[in-house]
């Protein structure tokens, strides 16, 4: 029934995302205590609708949202603003809960300007990524906050982040940014929102998931490149598919059809994995 349900609220809302699915399964399970997400005005009415039926309570927040700025990874910056009708393009802050008094307890936190790290550890989020992120907004990029927390680049692929700039942003994380590709908590979450999507049923969905945050990544030129299938056999990576998905500085992502090198050599310095390519020294990912 819950599976029914949950295909048909991804039918109707362009919004819920697979990082939403993922927390209101742990809600389901009672893993977590509150959902929240933005909604555009049209898709409000049914994603009520389908919440209602699973007995879940779907509070919206006495304000709107406007978005501020797009970042260079396509994550939206919002401010809160008054109802206004006028609005060509209105956003709103949902709230979800097996309870209207969980609701009304985190909407009035976050009335009441609490801080990030105190409704974090709320939302369930690690304890260390929510300390975490004040320097991500300090540094206002996330993706170079994240890497240079990360003591090494062959890493569970649970916790592949940075495969969220690609192909639909698979993740079996929460809507929160992780301190690291290699930290235990996030881990932890991970593997336990890889079981939730089998024991609700979405099998398909899950090994979709899985295989594209398997795929290798490596940095060249400041883009980012997702290598189709690859393998790695001693001191080579070898490409079984010569095909790479490029996120450049423009924050699109190109295609690229071929790569002249079939395998690329990977050397070790200071236990950090690197690739050559055209002459140069590239910083690789590796997720097993």
């Amino acid at each position: 029934m819950i599976f029914d349900i949950i295909q048909k609220l991804r039918a109707l809302v362009k919004n819920f995302t697979d990082r939403n699915l993922i927390e209101l399964l742990r809600l389901i399970d009672k893993k977590k205590k509150v959902l929240r997400l933005i909604l555009n005005e049209d898709e409000v009415i049914p994603f009520k609708s389908c919440l209602n039926e699973m007995g879940l309570v779907v509070k919206m927040a006495p304000y709107m949202l406007k978005i501020k700025r797009k970042d260079k990874f396509s994550n939206y910056i919002t401010t809160n603003i008054k109802w206004n009708n006028k609005l060509k393009k209105k956003f709103f802050l949902v709230y979800v809960s097996r309870s209207k008094t969980k609701c009304d307890f985190i909407i009035n936190k976050e009335m009441s300007e609490d801080s990030d790290k105190n409704l974090g550890i709320y939302y369930g989020y690690p304890r260390c990524c929510v300390n975490n992120y004040s320097n991500v907004l300090r540094d206002k990029d996330w993706v170079t906050n994240l890497l240079k927390n990360t003591k090494n680049n062959i890493n569970f692929y649970y916790n592949n982040k940075l495969a969220y700039m690609f192909n639909g942003a698979p993740s079996l994380i929460e809507d929160y940014f992780p301190c690291s590709l290699n930290c235990s908590r996030t881990l932890k979450l991970a593997k336990e929102n890889y079981n939730l999507l089998i024991k609700y049923g979405f099998l398909k969905m899950t090994k979709d998931i899985v295989q594209k945050l398997k795929k290798n990544i490596f940095i060249y030129n400041d883009s980012f490149y997702q290598i189709q299938e690859s393998v790695v056999k001693k001191n080579f990576l070898l490409l079984q598919n010569d095909q790479v998905f490029i996120k450049n500085k423009n924050n699109s992502i190109i295609k690229s059809k071929s790569l002249i090198q079939k395998k690329f050599e990977i050397f070790k310095k200071n236990n950090q994995n690197y690739i050559f390519f055209k002459n140069n020294k590239c910083p690789l990912y590796l997720f097993k």
